[in-house]
């Protein structure tokens, strides 16, 4: 048996879990999936994998995660069509 108390272990599996989230929240993004469609395929492939034996509480922080990697993306997005604004070449003088 392990020697981690319940506590621990159900930290260590909200730990594994929302990792996953933040991969497949990523691959996703790369595949160009909406934000949407990413939140439905993440928490739809998470009730799978615990449809035996019930969902976690720590569940209701997918979306969370999912929001967060989005938010970043976006924004590193912005910042860098921002960057490409102010380049001071192109439109100007045209």
């Amino acid at each position: 048996m392990s020697g981690g108390s319940g506590a621990d272990e159900v930290a260590k599996l909200r730990e594994m879990v929302l990792a996953e989230a933040a991969r497949r929240t990523e691959l996703f993004i790369h595949l160009k999936f909406s934000r949407a469609d990413a939140l439905l395929r993440v928490r739809g492939n998470l009730r799978w994998e615990f449809e035996m034996n019930g969902a976690p509480r720590f569940l209701r922080e997918v979306d969370a995660v999912v929001n967060a990697i989005y938010d970043r993306e976006e924004g590193e997005t912005r910042r860098a069509t921002s960057a490409d604004g102010k380049s001071g070449r192109g439109r100007r003088g045209s």
